[in-house]
């Protein structure tokens, strides 16, 4: 073969391999979570319909048969730079298994079913208030212990439901870019929080937060509603590890997924 046809042949050869990465990239994953291909990547999490007239007290039963039949979608985490001094503040390179499941239910709300893996149960107990001379608002509470942190997970969207053309910062949004969380801490229980930014978080009072939680063998396992949710609605996950010392911004984390 002359020195023509090899060339000729290298290059089909690398427009076919072109064109296969193109086909996987596109093909859509069996375990619920599929790719799409407009401006960027999009992570596509698929709820399972719930028959009319399913309630949401009865979906937040852990054992309901709907959370059996949706579809187990692994999440992709990451955790997020040093932010404090000290050795317990670096990247180990662990990462828990976690999964979600969502049900949504015929007037379009949204349940969320989080599952991950944690070997230790760390929780927080309620703190007493305590009169100080600093300001009311940094003293009311104090901690028992400046050292004891617990496990805790979150589920944030945007204010402004439906297709984006950009997403909100990952940075608990951006002024202009509000975000709702759903958040649950070991021994807290569950709250609804809104921010437009780091260090702007308020704690939305009047708006209670049903769920449920419960500690398995494994670790962890959390069902919560996160409200009316249109197709294509930006969605990512927090997770803290209470013994790896997480609070605040350290914690796992995913990217933006859509909820299809």
């Amino acid at each position: 073969m002359n020195k023509e046809s090899l060339i000729l042949v290298g290059a089909v050869t690398v427009a076919l391999g072109a064109l296969i990465a193109v086909a996987i990239a596109r093909k859509p994953h069996r375990s619920g979570l599929s790719t799409g291909a407009t401006k960027q990547t999009v992570l596509k999490l698929t709820p399972l319909a719930a028959p009319k007239g399913t309630s949401q007290k009865a979906v937040l039963s852990l054992g309901h048969a709907l959370w059996s039949k949706a579809p187990q979608i692994p999440l992709r985490l990451s955790r997020t730079p040093p932010l404090y001094a000290g050795g317990h503040n670096r990247d180990d390179g662990h990462r828990p298994s976690a999964t979600v499941r969502l049900v949504k239910l015929t007037g379009g709300e949204v349940m969320v079913r989080l599952s991950w893996t944690d070997p230790t149960e760390d929780t927080s107990k309620r703190t007493k208030r305590i009169a100080d001379v600093g300001s009311p608002k940094i003293y009311s509470r104090h901690p028992r212990s400046v050292s004891g942190f617990a496990d805790a997970v979150a589920v944030m969207l945007p204010r402004k439901r439906g297709p984006h053309d950009s997403y909100p910062s990952l940075m608990m949004g951006h002024k202009g870019a509000p975000v709702d969380l759903y958040f649950w801490r070991a021994g807290l229980g569950f709250q609804k929080l809104s921010a437009a930014g780091r260090g702007t978080t308020t704690l939305r009072r009047r708006e209670k937060l049903g769920g449920v939680a419960r500690r398995t063998s494994q670790g962890w396992v959390v069902v919560l509603p996160v409200g009316k949710v249109p197709a294509r609605t930006p969605v990512s996950f927090a997770i803290w590890d209470g013994k790896r010392r997480h609070r605040d911004g350290l914690k796992y984390f995913t990217v933006w997924y859509e909820i299809w």
